[in-house]
């Protein structure tokens, strides 16, 4: 196999030696691997950084490569032909497409090894046919948000050998889940590839039937020990989970875990892409990140909440009981509150939660724009059940109007949320 070799060095930190020093180190790695240096396509850049992409001995080396002068380039570091990433991912995709292997001496890698960790250049782009819009009544499902291997592979609890793939339904009223599988070795044989239809799983992707309503555009679905399903996904400000007895549900009412507080800091800061990471969680608890982003470019430069993504720790101890955390924090104890009642309610309806231990405590009334109305609890309380009633007034005294309410019981690091709807 004929072979170029590709030197460099840049001016700040290496001599005009080290070209010499790179080409010897490339002849005696060729040697080892039988391939022919050609004398006259050993290129070279001296004193240029490997940051710029217009180097004579690299875009020299690239046109050889593109008249198919050599079957393989040596270099003695994979940092020789880039320092930039992208500049370093642009270069060894434009000799892959040119047949053309990259073999490191430094790095002990080469293209050409299926092994090797720079062989995921080789791939296929393939249309996937798990999109569906029906023009007449004007949805569309787009498959591909989650993906849940049930592979004993994956090391995920009581697999079947399928690897499901789940998405939204689009309509013009709340995002529905849909669902499908496929055996692994059969992922890239469409036709094989079936839907869940609200019975069964069926051939056609225009069947899929809704198993929860009311998630996010970006959620995960992940497996439980005992055989159900945790759907993690986005509820404006606040992380909301669904509980499913298995794959295809059927899934409770969802849950408000988390109120994120970057919004509160700024009206212009949103959050999205709620979703669970079971492969980096630890033993008994589920991972959970969200994104935080601004409507306002230069909010970007202020508060470095922005900057990086929320995380937060779920546990479940027990069926009906959520220990929830903000990453970093030590578990807390858990606190839950029940649904109001009466809900609808007018004029007055009672929230009651739990304390399985004495906390600070806050009890607030929230508009859905986030604005606190009232406060109905404040201050250190006992363990046990407590109740407090809420007038369907403002602090001010006011009758609120109509509308949906949020309840949010704030506890040590933890918070629980549960809607209200008054109705005049």
């Amino acid at each position: 196999m004929r072979a170029a070799v590709y030197a460099r060095y840049s001016s700040e930190n290496q001599r005009p030696e080290s070209i010499d020093d790179q080409v010897a180190a490339c002849r005696r790695l060729a040697a080892e691997k039988g391939l022919t240096v050609l004398e006259d396509h050993i290129y070279s850049d001296q004193a240029r950084s490997g940051a710029r992409s217009d180097r004579e001995g690299l875009s020299a080396l690239v046109e050889a490569a593109r008249a198919g002068q050599f079957e393989a380039v040596l270099v003695d570091d994979l940092s020789r032909l880039a320092r930039d990433n992208y500049l370093m991912l642009s270069v060894l995709a434009e000799l892959h497409f040119e047949g053309v292997r990259v073999i490191s001496v430094a790095d002990g890698l080469d293209s050409g090894d299926e092994d090797s960790t720079l062989a995921i250049l080789d791939y296929n782009h393939v249309d996937a046919p798990i999109y569906y819009r029906d023009e007449v009544a004007r949805w569309e499902i787009v498959l591909g948000q989650a993906v849940m291997p049930m592979t004993v592979e994956s090391g995920n609890p009581n697999p079947d050998s399928y690897v499901y793939v789940y998405g939204p339904r689009n309509s013009s009223g709340p995002k529905q889940l849909v669902a499908a599988r496929v055996l692994p070795e059969q992922i890239e044989d469409f036709d094989q590839w079936s839907y869940w239809d609200g019975t069964d799983w069926v051939g056609d992707i225009s069947s899929c039937a809704n198993i929860t309503a009311g998630i996010s555009q970006e959620f995960s679905v992940t497996p439980l020990a005992d055989g159900r399903c945790l759907v993690v996904f986005q509820v404006g400000n606040q992380v909301g989970i669904r509980f499913g007895a298995g794959p295809t549900g059927p899934f409770e009412f969802y849950d408000l875990i988390y109120d994120c507080p970057e919004p509160q800091q700024d009206p212009d800061i949103f959050v999205y892409n709620a979703k669970a990471h079971p492969h980096l969680s630890a033993p008994g608890e589920l991972l959970i990140s969200y994104n935080v982003n601004s409507s306002v470019f230069g909010d970007f430069f202020i508060p470095a909440e922005i900057n990086r993504a929320g995380l937060i720790r779920l546990s479940r101890p027990t069926k009906d009981t959520l220990v929830v955390a903000a990453f970093g924090a030590p578990l807390p104890v858990a606190c839950t509150s029940n649904q109001n009642y009466p809900n609808p309610f007018n004029p007055a309806t009672t929230v009651e939660f739990d304390l399985p231990q004495a906390a600070p405590a806050v009890l607030a009334v929230y508009d859905l724009r986030g604005r606190e109305i009232v406060r109905l609890l404040e201050g250190n309380l006992p363990a046990g059940r407590h109740q407090a009633e809420w007038n369907g007034q403002d602090r001010q005294g006011r009758n609120a109007p109509s509308g949906i309410y949020i309840a949010r019981l704030a506890a040590g690091d933890q918070a629980h949320s549960i809607k209200m709807a008054l109705l005049r």
